[in-house]
C-alpha cells in the first residue's frame, strides 16, 4: 500500500529507452551492476546488491574499504564468467530453439 520511488525491471532486462520511460515516473532505476549507490552513480541504472550480501555481518560494514574491495572481486569473477558462458545467449548448445 505504499508508493515506491525506485524501479527494477523483471532480470534487469531493459535498454536505455526503457529506462528513460521508467525514469519519468520513478526517482531512480535499478541495473544489475554489482555495487553500492554513491554520487556518482547513474539515476537510471542504480547498482544493486544482492540479498546474499545483507547478512547481519555485512550489513554492519558496508560502508568499510575491505566490503567494497570483497564487490570488486565478485564483479571481476562476474565479468569473467560472462565471458565465458552467456546465461541469455540462447538455447544451450545442441537444443533446437523450438523443442519443448
Amino acid at each position: 500500500g505504499r508508493e515506491s520511488d525506485l524501479f527494477a525491471f523483471p532480470y534487469g532486462a531493459a535498454n536505455a529507452e526503457l529506462r528513460r520511460m521508467a525514469g519519468r515516473y520513478f526517482r531512480g532505476v535499478v541495473g544489475t551492476r554489482l555495487g553500492l549507490v554513491d554520487d556518482a552513480s547513474e539515476r537510471l541504472d542504480l547498482e544493486r546488491l544482492d540479498a546474499w550480501y545483507l547478512t547481519p555481518a555485512n550489513a554492519a560494514r558496508l560502508d568499510s574499504p575491505s566490503f567494497r574491495w570483497m564487490l570488486g572481486l565478485r564483479r571481476g569473477a562476474r565479468r569473467l564468467r560472462r565471458m565465458v558462458r552467456s546465461d541469455w545467449s540462447g538455447p544451450p548448445p545442441g537444443r533446437d530453439e523450438k523443442a519443448p
